[in-house]
């Protein structure tokens, strides 16, 4: 008897090992998808805001979205927009690398950069009419022109109305109006 419970229990420490190792994955698997659920959100909200700005719309209809960031990131906002149009505009993802890229593009997603590297996008852009957007805290305040941000499960966004005016870029009231703040 003490043998077999010794075989029982030998085996439920298995299989407990099992399940804690399923579990962990599980877990892993379901905070990836929660973070492409989340990212979806955001480039949703986007394409809302895009119907309420008004700048110039390259003559070719085609808008091209500079991602300055990770190469997994590129590859996932390419990933929702590859074949999608926004106000009935195709949108192009193209991934920035570099600094000298940033004026190639018409909406500039910003991800987390050393202090100094924002101050230098900003100095190249030199107030183009290029949409900057990113969804790192701070980064209104600093001048990018739409930063995202999460709160209770919800989006919410910041504007820098002032940066926009300078690169001639309009926002619609009732867009301001929504906004968490404006800049």
């Amino acid at each position: 008897m003490s043998h077999r419970l010794t075989n029982i229990i030998r085996h439920s420490e298995k299989f407990g090992k099992i399940i804690s190792l399923l579990l962990i994955i599980l877990f892993f698997e379901s905070a990836y998808r929660l973070q492409e659920v989340e990212q979806l959100k955001f480039f949703n909200d986007l394409e809302k805001i895009l119907t309420f700005t008004e700048w110039s719309i390259p003559a070719n209809g085609t808008l091209i979205l500079g991602v300055f960031d990770s190469e997994k990131k590129f590859n996932n906002i390419k990933q929702i927009y590859e074949s999608k149009k926004t106000a009935g505009t195709q949108i192009e993802v193209k991934h920035i690398v570099k600094l000298d890229e940033v004026n190639s593009c018409n909406i500039l997603y910003i991800g987390q950069l050393k202090s100094d590297e924002l101050e230098k996008i900003f100095t190249k852009l030199n107030n183009r009419p290029i949409i900057t957007i990113s969804n790192t805290q701070g980064f209104a305040e600093r001048g990018v022109m739409i930063n995202f941000s999460e709160n209770n499960n919800h989006y919410n966004f910041e504007i820098n109305d002032t940066a926009a005016q300078k690169a001639t870029i309009r926002f619609d009231g009732r867009l301001l109006m929504l906004a968490m703040k404006v800049y």
